[in-house]
């Protein structure tokens, strides 16, 4: 569902003005732990040299890898990992639908030294359908580089059921869920006639108001619910 994309969150270089004199020569080795106020925004040519206008003779895909994408263009969110809370925008590599493509794109990205010392985390990510169960699968592999060294390694995999009313159960699930609606709203009919017949007498019983937060319980799903299938929807 999609092709699969490489994510790279990085740091800025350490200001050379917090760095002592002996090691300024090397200043440009040092790098930050990643946070969203220490997160590399700007745009770059391969290499991470800085940008211009001439890109005439860069590969697309090579050309996209190193220009940030925000967060908010991707529809994305912040993701929690084990060193940092990383935000759901990035360097973006789009590895296509074509194997021999994707992997003529990760020799380009190595050869331009994409991931280096100021990589905070790398994310692989790829929608998978499965047609048996009717689930969209979310999987995001990522490895995490703190600036000492070293890389931990996690995964998440979400899975949603976009298409509920498809196959014989999906009917099943839509009469019942019309059948739910119907006692809820005749419920909540009675439930207003008994606040008005009783007034405040009415928020004397536990049970009453029990009842009242049951119902309010379920139009806040089914709030939810509408929001979901709008979103299907586009």
């Amino acid at each position: 569902m999609g092709p699969p994309r490489f994510r790279q969150l990085r740091v800025k270089p350490d200001p050379v003005s917090l760095v002592d004199d002996l090691v300024r020569p090397y200043s440009h080795r040092l790098a930050l732990y990643y946070s969203l106020n220490t997160e590399e925004k700007n745009m770059f040519l391969p290499g991470w040299q800085p940008y211009t206008n001439d890109t005439a003779d860069i590969p697309f895909e090579l050309a996209n890898a190193f220009l940030y994408t925000t967060q908010e263009s991707m529809n994305g969110s912040q993701y929690w990992g084990s060193q940092a809370t990383y935000s759901g925008g990035g360097y973006i590599a789009n590895l296509g639908n074509e194997m021999l493509n994707a992997l003529a794109l990760v020799d380009l990205l190595e050869s331009s030294g994409w991931i280096d010392h100021y990589t905070r985390a790398i994310f692989l990510e790829f929608n998978v359908w499965n047609a048996n169960t009717n689930l969209f699968n979310l999987f995001v592999l990522s490895l995490e580089f703190p600036p000492p060294g070293g890389f931990y390694y996690w995964n998440t995999v979400e899975s949603v059921n976009l298409y509920r009313y498809s196959g014989p159960s999906g009917v099943m699930n839509l009469l019942a869920e019309i059948f739910v609606t119907l006692y809820i709203l005749i419920l909540t009919i009675l439930t207003i006639v008994d606040i008005v017949k009783e007034k405040g007498s009415y928020w004397r019983s536990s049970w009453n108001i029990l009842k009242v937060i049951s119902l309010s319980l379920f139009y806040a799903s089914l709030g939810c619910y509408v929001m979901r299938s709008l979103w299907t929807m586009r």
